[in-house]
């Protein structure tokens, strides 16, 4: 389990420009998706896009680390559209919080849970990319680690949201 200090405020700054830089939230997730995987140590990572429209969570980029063979996952989440409280990210988009587990066959939905335990991860994490007033994604980022879910590592995850929320709003 990981419970040592996380360094949010490089992390905010850091993902912050790579989303201005591209000009939206969806330009930004291919290369916002692995530098945040690779800050969290993760090996799998999704940004889930929220489409006004139709009401619902589609996978807007999926990226995982090269030895992880994620075919199966891959597939039925590029597949899935999740409406407001489905799975996980779902749950994330309704209420706005950020959601850490270190069990992601209880906490995740299925079959993709089944699927990314057998790929031997373990922990997740999914935050939601918002102002006060939308939600524009959610960041699911999936590890063999866990982490130390905490308080004070949720607020964090929240506040990462938001910095992320704003520069997106402005574009």
């Amino acid at each position: 389990m990981k419970t040592k200090s996380f360094p949010f405020a490089p992390t905010a700054k850091a993902a912050s420009e790579i989303v201005r830089q591209a000009g939206s939230l969806k330009s930004a997730a291919p290369e916002l998706i692995p530098f945040l995987c690779g800050r969290f140590d993760c090996q799998w990572g999704t940004y889930w896009h929220v489409d006004a429209k139709k009401v619902l969570l589609t996978a807007a980029f999926c990226w995982n680390n090269e030895s992880l063979r994620a075919e199966k996952l891959r597939r039925d989440t590029d597949s899935r559209s999740l409406a407001l409280s489905e799975g996980t990210a779902g749950h994330v988009w309704r209420t706005g919080t950020p959601v850490c587990t270190n069990n992601i066959v209880r906490d995740m939905c299925l079959p993709r849970s089944l699927d990314a335990a057998d790929l031997g991860l373990r922990g997740g994490i999914w935050f939601p990319i918002r102002t006060t007033q939308t939600t524009f994604g959610v960041v699911e980022l999936l590890g063999r680690d866990s982490w130390s879910c905490d308080e004070r590592f949720m607020h964090e995850l929240q506040q990462l949201g938001f910095a992320l929320g704003e520069v997106g709003a402005g574009q």
